[in-house]
């Protein structure tokens, strides 16, 4: 819980949790980039953090990725009551065929590597929209 908190307070982090609840959200429904109002406030999933875009030395104006902790669960027995409770998020990898679930390190890279698919890095203009049609 102090680790949690920790994130979320002191570093500024959301933090997502694999789950298989029937709250969790598909992966590709979780909100992986920050957004902005008129004003230039940072908008995460439509609530305001109080963060700011700032003016970069090129005079443009430029988003500040708000950090994200991915927490995986034991490969048997997922993550622990208190975790589905402290994340702000839960979610799930979508799958096809007859496997029950994957492995912890083959859900961890799926995860991580869709998670920076959909992120805007510095630079970028534009982010990836890897849900299809």
């Amino acid at each position: 819980e102090d680790a949690v908190r920790h994130l979320r307070e002191e570093e500024g982090c959301l933090i997502y949790a694999s789950d298989l609840n029937p709250s969790a959200k598909d992966v590709r429904d979780l909100v992986w980039d920050v957004d902005f109002d008129d004003d230039n406030d940072v908008v995460v999933g439509g609530e305001l953090t109080g963060g700011r875009v700032t003016d970069g030395e090129d005079g443009k104006m430029h988003k500040k990725q708000r950090p994200i902790c991915i927490v995986m669960g034991n490969e048997d027995r997922g993550i622990s009551d208190e975790m589905r409770e402290l994340a702000d998020e839960t979610f799930y990898l979508p799958m096809c065929g007859f496997a029950e679930s994957f492995n912890l390190s083959v859900a961890t890279a799926i995860t991580l590597a869709y998670m920076s698919a959909v992120s805007t890095r510095a630079g970028d203009e534009d982010s990836y929209d890897l849900k299809g049609p």
